[in-house]
This record gives structure tokens, C-alpha cells and sequence, in this order.
């Protein structure tokens, strides 16, 4: 997450995919397309759906798979 942010950082201060490439090696392109596809909003929203349900999970012996499962569709119906 917190590379998502730096990346989106660097992005809209005129970094190009050099630099993301430099500072996240490999990653930084695969960095750059996700940085520019959501808002960190979005991104925030998304990853506190999947820090809930894994709490939820967790603490109840839930199915770690039905969480992702419905946090993933809950990050997908935003969109």
C-alpha cells in the first residue's frame, strides 16, 4: 500500500518510469499502472475492506477464502 502511494507520488509530481523503476526495481512499471488506475481513496478503501474481513475472519474463525472472496467483490462493485 505504501508503495502504491509513493508510486502515485512520484507520478504526480512528473516521475516518470524510470524513476519508479529505480526506486522499486522490476515492480515500478507494474507501480506506475496501478498508481494511475486508482485514487488513493480508492486504494485506502480497498485495502481497510481487506484488513477488516482478515480481522473478522480471524476473530471468529471465519473462511479466509469467503473473506477475500467478499472483499474482492466489494473492492470490484465499487469501481
Amino acid at each position: 500500500m505504501h508503495r502504491l502511494w509513493t508510486a502515485q507520488d512520484i507520478i504526480a509530481r512528473g516521475g516518470g518510469e524510470l524513476e519508479l523503476e529505480e526506486k522499486f526495481g522490476p515492480r515500478g512499471r507494474f507501480l506506475a499502472q496501478a498508481g494511475t488506475r486508482y485514487s488513493q481513496e480508492e486504494l485506502k478503501d480497498a485495502f481497510s475492506a481487506l484488513a477488516n474481513g482478515l480481522a473478522s475472519a480471524h476473530a471468529t474463525g471465519g473462511d479466509l477464502p469467503l473473506m477475500f472472496e467478499r472483499a474482492v467483490l466489494s473492492i470490484c462493485g465499487a469501481r
